[in-house]
């Protein structure tokens, strides 16, 4: 059984993030969105098709142009 996680598609690119939460990362209630996603700070890029690099979630994020707090709701959503 593997872990839960988050796929994110980059608008400006062809690229996914998937994130695998570890335990620590689990979202507790109350805690803000930038609180949570920081708990989790790496995750699998797929550069292309089957290949895959391990990226920082705050790299992502830089070059993709996706916002903290969507990210959060994506999470938070999955």
């Amino acid at each position: 059984m593997g872990r839960p996680c988050v796929k994110l598609v980059s608008p400006n690119a062809e690229v996914v993030l998937r994130v695998q939460w570890s335990q620590e990362a689990s979202w507790q209630k109350g805690s803000s969105a930038r609180e949570k996603t920081t708990k989790c700070k790496e995750g699998w890029m797929e550069m292309h098709k089957g290949e895959w690099k391990w990226i920082t979630v705050k790299k992502f994020l830089a070059q993709s142009g996706i916002r903290l707090l969507e990210f959060g709701k994506k999470c938070r959503d999955m």
